[in-house]
């Protein structure tokens, strides 16, 4: 097999898209506690159905 090398575009870190005529939909953040305190903060769309418990399962809720 002939050795050659690969060249490539980058794509991990390189967009070839824009931003350009992209409108964003409005956020809220919505903030998940723990009965160990832990407070995550995420944001959603104003549009979107709010989960009722966070990343760490049926403990963290809403605040």
């Amino acid at each position: 097999m002939a050795e050659r090398s690969l060249r490539g575009t980058n794509l991990s870190t390189l967009s070839l898209e824009s931003e350009a005529g992209v409108a964003f939909s409005e956020r809220q953040i919505t903030r998940y506690s723990c009965p160990e305190g832990h407070i995550s903060e995420l944001p959603f769309s104003v549009e979107a159905e709010i989960p009722r418990s966070g990343s760490a399962g049926a403990a963290a809720r809403p605040s």
